[in-house]
């Protein structure tokens, strides 16, 4: 049983926290990015307004970087010889969860993100009074991100 092995879910954990938060950030970029080019060509003079959403689909991938560097740091506490030890053993699932937790997290955030984003340049590009109001929903999608982000702290920080 693959899933079972300590070592495989600390591994698991720390993989997922980085590779789907990295995917939420591409996903956010290149689902808002298109229609943020598009904007731009119409208002130039709005231009730095629009990419806000890429901004915060990029903090997406810093967040999986903090939750992976913090159970790496725990993981490698352990090697080469205490792998063995209870202590390593009740963790690794709890590092493992940290991680997808905080992975899925940015991941469905970023697809939030890319398509309000879009939305926002776009709503922005015909109106410049309704940046606020279009701002409110990539707000509101980094947040889901944020939630992640405290989860998985909470939990990599708890680990024995």
């Amino acid at each position: 049983m693959v899933f079972g092995d300590p070592i495989v879910q600390g591994a698991v954990g720390i993989s997922a926290a980085i590779f789907l938060s990295l995917a939420g950030a591409a996903f956010g970029i290149g689902l808002s990015s298109p229609s943020i080019g598009g904007s731009m060509t119409e208002r130039k003079e709005q231009s730095s307004k629009m990419i806000i959403s890429t901004v915060l689909a990029e903090a997406l991938g810093i967040y999986g970087l903090i939750i992976a560097f913090l159970g790496l740091s725990w993981y490698t506490g352990y090697f080469p010889d205490d792998v063995a030890s209870e202590e390593f053993k009740n963790g690794a699932p709890a590092l493992m969860w940290a991680g997808l937790t905080m992975g899925f997290a940015a991941l469905f955030a970023g697809i939030a993100i890319g398509y309000a984003g879009s939305s926002n340049a776009k709503a922005t590009a015909e109106d410049p009074d309704l940046f606020v109001m279009s701002l409110i929903p990539v707000v509101l999608s980094e947040a889901l991100a944020i939630y992640g982000l405290i989860i998985s702290f909470l939990m990599v920080s708890s680990l024995p």
